[in-house]
């Protein structure tokens, strides 16, 4: 995985949960775990997504995508 991917990817993902809901703020943290070839993403001390890009994929993939909004 690039510097440039895992950029993108920060910036993407951070856009998806502060534009979820206004004004609240969310914290957003992002654990990258190379030897799974995998980066999680947690919002709020919540599971969020994770980036993977394994050996038996043609391309990277955000999986499993979650709401970032806590049940009502």
């Amino acid at each position: 995985m690039t510097t440039r991917s895992l950029s993108a990817l920060v910036f993407l993902i951070v856009g998806l949960t502060t534009a979820h809901v206004a004004g609240e703020a969310s914290q957003v943290a992002v654990e990258t775990r190379a030897a799974e070839r995998r980066v999680d993403v947690t919002v709020d001390g919540q599971p969020f997504t994770s980036y993977v890009w394994p050996d038996r994929l043609a391309k990277p993939v955000l999986y499993p995508i979650r709401t970032a909004r806590a049940p009502s």
